[in-house]
């Protein structure tokens, strides 16, 4: 998704641990737009994509103090709208879906959602859409607003997750 003004938001994140509603709203007024254009281009109806946003900015304000790093908020959201249409969709085709139980088979090998939550937040994203979503690069690119080369970088994470589950086998 494009790029917002990091430092900004990031003070605007810090702000609201405070409890400042001030600073809600303009984290809101600040990513509103590009995050529906993301909804709306996943889900392609506008009532649909709307209440997807409405939910996304629930479940990031409520996640909002759990953040370690205040320069992942965006991340966040951008995960957060991710999961919100993604979770719509699949309960659509089937009233018992649940995200966390999902499997995606990525070159042979099944990797839950929780697994993939483990990679960073675009790379994440951008592996769910490929894989889960089966959309082009050239999709991706253009609903995350970033390059084509972004997105083939971000495909690399595969790797990382193989390194994430050998760490933690290692340490068993």
């Amino acid at each position: 998704m494009a790029k917002l003004d990091n430092r900004y938001i990031t003070g605007l994140v810090q702000l609201a641990k405070q409890g400042s509603s001030d600073a809600y709203a303009e984290i809101f007024a600040a990513t509103v737009q590009q995050c529906y254009r993301f909804t709306y281009a996943y889900l392609k109806d506008e009532q649909q994509a709307q209440y997807a946003l409405q939910q996304t900015y629930i479940t990031a304000f409520k996640q909002i103090n759990t953040l370690t790093d205040d320069n992942l908020f965006i991340d966040l959201l951008n995960l957060s709208c991710y999961f919100t249409c993604h979770e719509m969709l699949c309960r659509q085709a089937d009233k018992n879906y649940t995200l966390n139980n999902e499997i995606v088979t990525i070159e042979e090998m099944d990797y839950t959602i929780i697994q993939l939550k483990r990679l960073p937040f675009n790379e994440c994203l951008v592996i769910l859409m490929l894989y889960s979503d089966q959309y082009s690069i050239n999709d991706i690119a253009s609903m995350m607003e970033v390059s084509k080369r972004s997105i083939r970088s971000y495909r690399s994470a595969l790797y990382h997750l193989d390194e994430l589950d050998n760490a933690t086998e290692a340490t068993r």
